[in-house]
């Protein structure tokens, strides 16, 4: 696998008690998501509204949208609870031995 795709995004510490953090990454804005152990990383677009997802609330495992209100299941891929057509773009993350977090970079992804 071609690791130039890869990106290093670091340890992000502010995700350390969970929650939501977006980033800019390569110009394209990430949404990064932790839920216990577990971090998620989206493309920051509402798939309803086109909206940043950042500010939204994030209720257990689902994130609602701040600009229409739709609501997201993190961990099962970004599919909208509200209207099943609809569904977050997952962007591939690994985290290595030392913690740090790679993505996939969002320009190979699509």
């Amino acid at each position: 696998e071609d690791q130039s795709s890869w990106q290093v995004v670091g340890g992000l510490p502010q995700l350390s008690s969970g929650g939501i953090l977006a980033k800019e990454i390569s110009g394209e804005p990430v949404l990064f998501v932790k839920l216990k152990e577990d971090i998620y990383a989206y493309r920051n677009l509402c798939a309803g509204c086109g909206e940043s997802l950042l500010g939204g609330s994030l209720k257990e495992a689902d994130l609602g949208s701040p600009g229409c209100g739709r609501r997201y299941d993190v961990p099962r891929a970004g599919r909208c609870l509200d209207d099943p057509q609809l569904h977050l773009e997952p962007i591939p993350l690994l985290v290595n031995e030392e913690g740090l977090v790679k993505i996939a970079q969002p320009s190979a992804v699509s």
